[in-house]
């Protein structure tokens, strides 16, 4: 049994991925903001090996509270996915700092915050890792989506960068096309949810977590 740390686990794909988790007996622990929607899916998955926060992944003192709700109770996690994002259309004409600062803080700053915080220890245990929930949109730029395509790339160069320096830790990254979720439900093309969730179980068992996943 392995221990998960999920963001934006209310809807998506950290949802299918935390009832897939729970469903093979592994303990989980989630983030998201809808208090309501973590209510809703505590009591579907009616488990003890579930675990959850209210928690805005932009709001560092929202983080660090989570963080040290999870020490006090001796929750380390042998893998984080990195899956909170948000995706804000930018205005057709001209150019705004204020969408590309927001969805920064969310798809980047949002993940970062957490290899702060839990890097330390898996360093100590030279074992871990982490999953950053990108985008193909990180190497193929759309003319009204620069906070979107420009985060997905920062988080992918950080997780390549990471990845060379601690080379105890994996660090890998999942460029997921459009996905039917609330983003990318429209896309004729988009991928369903479990399929995104069995690409991220195959990321998992590729690493030393294969014989906990199957």
């Amino acid at each position: 049994m392995a221990r998960f740390f999920i963001t934006g686990i209310s809807s998506g794909i950290g949802y299918g991925l935390t009832k897939k988790l729970i469903g093979k007996k592994h303990q989980v622990w989630g983030v998201a903001r809808r208090e309501a929607l973590l209510v809703d899916l505590a009591r579907e998955l009616n488990s003890d090996r579930f675990h959850y926060s209210v928690c805005d992944v932009t709001n560092f003192k929202s983080v660090k509270a989570t963080y040290h709700s999870l020490k006090k109770k001796e929750y380390f996690p042998d893998c984080v996915v990195l899956n909170a994002g948000i995706n804000i259309r930018d205005e057709l004409e001209g150019f705004s700092l204020k969408p590309l600062k927001k969805v920064m803080s969310t798809n980047f700053y949002g993940a970062m915050c957490w290899i702060d915080f839990f890097l330390p220890r898996m360093l100590e245990k030279k074992h871990g890792h982490f999953i950053a929930i990108s985008s193909t949109s990180a190497i193929q730029p759309h003319p009204y989506r620069l906070g979107y395509c420009t985060s997905k790339a920062a988080l992918n160069m950080a997780f390549e960068v990471l990845g060379h320096r601690f080379q105890s830790i994996a660090f890998s990254i999942l460029k997921f096309g459009p996905v039917k979720t609330s983003m990318g439900k429209h896309h004729r093309s988009a991928m369903s949810v479990s399929q995104a969730v069995q690409m991220i179980l195959k990321t998992i068992g590729n690493y030393d977590l294969n014989h906990l996943i199957s």
